[in-house]
């Protein structure tokens, strides 16, 4: 009959992220991004402001992104969205493979603000005249929420793989114009949870077998 041959290649890991329960966040304050139509011709600027609270986190744990646009373009923003992502990068020898998925994502629309700033003023000014320079008709404020899922692999680096995670935000305009995209670095750890609760957990486990 015919014989299978198994070869059983060792994989030591080299470091993965402690799980110290003090937060680490992530703080942007206002960055102006310019935004260009087919890369060379300018629409003004997006300014943002970023908060999010921890990004370093356990399974099952949830991240709060804050986040505030200034639209000073002349481009309408159509929708953002928060996506943390998770790349694994195999590499050995001269051949190397690189998978990504999105591993948690949320979308926000029809925020005030999302028109661009021309537009905006356009209205005031039909309206009310002497209030067409109000700066807050252009200012887009949201709220994120990313809950890191059971089955997202740990944040580490071995010997013939690494694997990485990342916060991407992105406001998307439209087809040609320059979409503003930022990405945070991320850790996903073991789940801070406490010793008590492992220690139930494992009793349960052992319980049910």
């Amino acid at each position: 009959g015919s014989r299978e041959i198994v070869e059983v290649v060792p994989i030591q890991i080299i470091s993965k992220p402690s799980c110290n329960p003090t937060p680490s966040p992530y703080v942007e304050d206002h960055v102006r991004r310019r935004i260009m139509l087919a890369c060379c011709i300018p629409k003004g600027s997006i300014e943002t402001s970023i908060k999010v609270d921890d990004t370093r986190l356990g399974i099952g744990e949830v991240m709060k992104i804050c986040l505030e646009l200034v639209n000073n373009s002349s481009v309408d923003i159509k929708w953002i969205s928060c996506q943390l992502f998770e790349q694994i990068d195999w590499h050995s020898c001269e051949h190397h493979t690189s998978d990504t998925t999105i591993v948690a994502s949320q979308k926000v629309s029809g925020l005030r603000g999302m028109k661009c700033k021309a537009t905006k003023q356009a209205k005031a000014k039909a309206v009310s005249p002497s209030n067409s320079d109000q700066k807050s008709i252009n200012v887009i404020s949201c709220e994120a929420f990313l809950r890191v899922p059971d089955y997202t692999l740990q944040t580490c680096t071995g010997n013939l793989f690494e694997i990485k995670h990342y916060l991407s935000i992105n406001a998307q305009t439209k087809c040609g114009l320059t979409n503003v995209n930022i990405q945070v670095p991320a850790q996903i750890t073991s789940p801070r949870r406490s010793m008590t609760t492992i220690y139930d957990y494992l009793i349960a486990t052992v319980d049910r077998g």
